[in-house]
C-alpha cells in the first residue's frame, strides 16, 4: 500500500513537471491551477491502474503449481469507474502440489484454496472436492474421517466454481 502512495506522488510530481515544463517550453505562463489539477488527475489515474492490475500482478507472482480458479470484484462509490467495471479486489486459487486423492474413493480430493485479497493476509482454507458430485466443501480445523477416509460432519455445497473442479479434478 506505501509503495502504491509513492507511486503515485511521483506520477504526480512527473506529470505536473512534464505539463508545466512544455507550458514554459512553448512560453505560455501556465496558470496556477494547472500544477494542482495534472497531479490529481495523475494522481487518480495511477491509482486507478495499480488497483485493476493488482490481480495480473498477484496472479503472476503465484507458484506454478497454482491456478486461479475464482476472482472476486467489488464496486464502491468512491471509485465510481467500478460502478462501471468493478475491481477484482480477492483471487482464489488452488494449490495443485498439495492435492491429496483418496485411495478409497478417488473421487474425493482435497485441496488447499488460497484467498489472496489486496492489502490483507492471504487465508489458507483445505477444502474437500467431490468430483463426480460436483460438489465442494471447507474442512473443520479439527477433521473426523470414518474408516474409508470420507469427512464427517462437513457441509456440502453445488455452484462453486467450474475451474476449481478443473484444477482439482483434472477433468
Amino acid at each position: 500500500m506505501l509503495l502504491d502512495v509513492l507511486i503515485a506522488v511521483c506520477a504526480a510530481f512527473a506529470a505536473s513537471g512534464v505539463v508545466y515544463g512544455g507550458l514554459r517550453l512553448l512560453r505560455i505562463k501556465p496558470p496556477k491551477w494547472v500544477v494542482p489539477v495534472v497531479s490529481a488527475i495523475a494522481i487518480v489515474g495511477v491509482t486507478a491502474h495499480l488497483r485493476y492490475d493488482w490481480q495480473n500482478r498477484a496472479a503472476d507472482l503465484l507458484p506454478d503449481s497454482f491456478v486461479v480458479v475464482e476472482r472476486l470484484s467489488e464496486s464502491t462509490l468512491l471509485e465510481p469507474w467500478s460502478l462501471i467495471h468493478p475491481v477484482v479486489t480477492s483471487l482464489v486459487a488452488v494449490d495443485g502440489a498439495a492435492t491429496k486423492r483418496n485411495q478409497a474413493h478417488p473421487e474425493m480430493v482435497m485441496v488447499d484454496l488460497v484467498m489472496l485479497r489486496r492489502a490483507d493476509d492471504t487465508v489458507v482454507v483445505p477444502h474437500i472436492v467431490d468430483c463426480q458430485k460436483r460438489e465442494v466443501s471447507p474442512l473443520p480445523a479439527q477433521p473426523t474421517f470414518d474408516a474409508d477416509g470420507l469427512p464427517l460432519d462437513v457441509t456440502w455445497r453445488k455452484g462453486a466454481p467450474e475451474a476449481l473442479f478443473t484444477a482439482a479434478c483434472g477433468a
